[in-house]
């Protein structure tokens, strides 16, 4: 089976295959990431665009090598200088939503020191500093990429905080990225850092970050014969900060391409923010600052799940730097503005506010989902395949798709039965000067599908279904049999119902 991080890679080379615009790769890969527990659920940058870094997330021993011990402690706001803006009082905030660790532990003549974390109740980011045991400068040159990322990566990761999450534990969502930088020519370090979104309350908890080898990697993110360090690092970073969230009851109902949008609540810290709505797609959605700049809030949304009316998106993350709650002006989603000083402050937690919006959601969503339907695809074809997926077309125009992944084995196989789920979205026809402008939106019954089967990485085979699919809040089952040689053939076998996939 294939790990999250190869899956992202391939996906993105099959969809050139395809001719997809950038924008629309990026929608459909977020489709990909949609309604996963542990690591699988979401995994983007949060903070400054400074370097992506290969991660490979394993489990390793509790053993510690080396000395761990409090030495080299800098203020937080001295730990993120390379990776945050701080200006005016931010960085005495910085210190009260961050902690200073000065934690050091060597392995393999290599000394990671973990300098400072900073969050709220449902972010936070780490930041380690990496040098060699003897003070000698790395060779840069030979680990950065052409744009001055850095390709390097811990062969094997595995992070728990306690007593709250685990990485294994199907019954927390969160997730998050890292990525290694070296911003600041006046020294021999490298910094890493860490970073996590979660679904609850993580302040009081304690994060244990376990870390295997350092590798070098090409800049395609493919392993190499390069092992810069082999090692082990182990840390134990207490989550002790001061909590800035502010809960705010949205409750209001607005109308984008004349669906409706429920926003239920936002959430904002002085590092972070966590917006909950309901529609039938990803909705434009942006933070108005009072200087009047507006922070993007979409490109970090992902689908938190569904029922059998709507579909669940929350877009969360970390600021790029810290702000004061009197920055923030208005929400603005799609074409409405909804005033923050409109919005009342919930006392109570994001849990019992969801229960309180149930009776108000049932009301704007009173039908079977009108935002999605599934091709249910029974695979009775002779060849063998990686992964599967729609493209949706008027005519001979493409209008969107969707990925679905691998089935539950890891290869599409004779005798298996693989569901791919189709938005709202992979109807709308956008823009390409700017994705959130609707030229027009389609009714299934107006447009054609393809189901697309990949393997070898870019190869796949498209089978034509035609426009089998009649309206939202159904199940389509298909039959697909033959193979590469001879061609595939599809077959319609019939509806099913929604309900059936919840």
């Amino acid at each position: 089976m294939k790990n999250f991080e190869d899956w992202g890679k391939e996906y993105k080379r099959r969809m050139e295959k395809i001719k997809f615009s950038d924008d629309e790769k990026e929608e459909i890969l977020k489709n990909l990431l949609t309604a996963k527990n542990g690591y699988e659920k979401k995994h983007r940058r949060t903070l400054k665009p400074a370097a992506a870094a290969a991660v490979v997330v394993g489990v390793i021993g509790a053993g510690t090598i080396g000395v761990c011990a409090a030495t080299g402690v800098i203020p937080v706001a001295d730990a993120f200088k390379n990776v945050y803006d701080f200006s005016g009082d931010s960085r005495e905030k910085a210190e009260i939503i961050g902690n200073s660790i000065g934690k050091e532990v060597v392995s393999g003549g290599i000394k990671i020191t973990a300098d400072a974390v900073i969050g709220d109740q449902r972010h936070c980011a780490v930041i380690y500093s990496i040098e060699k045991e003897d003070g000698t400068a790395f060779d840069t040159d030979e680990i950065k990429e052409s744009d001055g990322n850095i390709c390097l990566g811990f062969e094997k990761r595995h992070e728990i905080i306690e007593p709250r999450m685990e990485a294994n534990n199907s019954g927390w969502g969160w997730g998050g990225n890292s990525y290694f930088v070296d911003n600041d020519k006046n020294d021999n370090k490298i910094q890493y850092v860490q970073i996590f979104e979660v679904d609850k309350n993580i302040i009081g908890g304690c994060l244990h970050s376990n870390f295997k080898d350092i590798r070098l990697y090409d800049e395609e993110w493919n392993d190499t014969d390069k092992l810069l360090a082999n090692g082990e690092w182990n840390f134990d970073i207490p989550l002790d900060y001061e909590d800035s969230e502010r809960l705010y009851r949205v409750d209001t109902e607005i109308k984008y391409c004349h669906d409706p949008v429920y926003v239920e609540s936002l959430i904002i810290s002085n590092i972070g923010f966590e917006l909950n709505l309901r529609s039938y797609e990803a909705v434009p959605a942006s933070l108005i600052m009072k200087d009047g700049r507006e922070i993007n809030l979409i490109e970090n949304g992902y689908i938190d799940g569904d029922d059998d009316k709507s579909m669940i998106y929350k877009y969360t993350s970390m600021f790029e730097r810290i702000y004061d709650h009197n920055d923030f002006k208005a929400l603005r989603i799609a074409d409405s503005v909804i005033d923050i000083s409109d919005m009342s402050l919930y006392q109570g937690n994001k849990e019992e506010l969801e229960k309180d919006l149930t009776a108000r959601r049932n009301e704007i969503f009173s039908e079977p989902n009108r935002g999605i339907f599934y091709f249910d695809i029974s695979y009775e074809g002779d060849d063998t395949f990686e992964g599967i997926g729609t493209t949706s077309y008027k005519g001979t125009k493409q209008i969107g798709g969707s990925f679905e992944g691998s089935s539950a084995e890891g290869w599409i196989k004779k005798g298996e039965t693989v569901s791919c789920m189709v938005m709202r979205g992979s109807l709308t026809e956008q823009d390409e000067n700017d994705m959130t402008k609707v030229i027009k939106r389609y009714s299934p019954e107006e447009i054609g599908f393809k189901i697309n089967l990949w393997k070898n990485n870019d190869e796949y085979v498209a089978v034509d279904i035609g426009n089998v699919a009649k309206e939202f809040g159904k199940v389509y089952k298909i039959r697909i049999t033959g193979n590469e040689k001879n061609g595939f053939r599809a077959e319609y076998m019939g509806e099913g119902e929604l309900k059936d996939k919840y």
